[in-house]
């Protein structure tokens, strides 16, 4: 059984954004009676995990995030939400059906969705996917320099396979159920939707959210450009 408790993150020295503080308040709206439990440093044993340490000494705090929620929800079980998904509707029928991971849009592969568990996670306590993903989070380095998301889907994927020999198997929820924003920035609600995740990308560096400025606004390419540019250069 799954709890009726909100878990989420907030790492590093900046101060809650009006966006997040609009969601946590969502939250509350459409899940009346639920627990709301945000970790941050104090809180949550960042050195136990090398992914998390390495994280936080280059100030990416998105992928300390990445592996707090595991935490938490192998603990505690629960709902998990990144600080920029705003709810739109109730969940509570999506939870007590049992386990779920939410997806998104592909940024690169047309028409395909992938993983993206700050959208949207409800898991019991214990959970065998959850417990795969910190073993693997405890000695993997972080590299500033790669792509997280990439290190992130391989990962998800490997602990997917290793819960799903357990008997575990999280049903996963189409993107239009909680990241109905497209790679271009559309967004694209159906009767589906629960919830926005408005990839605030907070945690990510300015290059990063430049990017995806840039891809929302139909200039994906420019960016592109620009660094091949640069690159030339002696």
């Amino acid at each position: 059984m799954i709890p009726h408790v909100v878990h989420c993150c907030w790492f590093g020295p900046a101060r809650r954004t009006k966006l997040a503080e609009r969601c946590l308040a969502s939250w509350r709206r459409h899940l009346p009676g639920w627990e709301v439990r945000e970790w941050e440093g104090a809180s949550f044993p960042i050195a136990d995990f090398r992914f998390a340490t390495d994280a936080a000494k280059a100030g990416r705090w998105a992928a300390v995030s990445d592996v707090a929620r595991f935490w938490a929800l192998e603990r505690y079980g629960g709902v998990y939400l990144d600080m920029d998904v705003e709810l739109l509707a109730p969940i509570d029928d999506l939870v007590d059906r049992g386990e779920f991971v939410a997806a998104e849009t592909a940024p690169n592969i047309p028409g395909a969705e992938t993983l993206n568990p700050g959208g949207g996670m409800a898991l019991e306590r214990g959970s065998p996917f959850a417990r795969a993903m910190l073993d693997a989070y405890r000695d993997m380095p972080f590299d500033p320099s790669s792509e997280v998301m990439d290190v992130v889907r391989r990962t998800l994927d490997a602990a997917l396979a290793s819960a799903a020999a357990q008997g575990e198997r999280p049903a996963i929820l189409p993107a239009a159920t909680f990241s109905p924003i497209g790679p271009d920035g559309r967004l694209r609600r159906t009767d589906e939707t629960r919830a926005i995740h408005w990839y605030a990308m907070s945690g990510y560096p300015l290059r990063a959210r430049f990017a995806r400025w840039l891809a929302w606004h139909g200039m994906g390419g420019l960016l592109e450009l620009l660094m091949r540019m640069r690159g030339g250069r002696k």
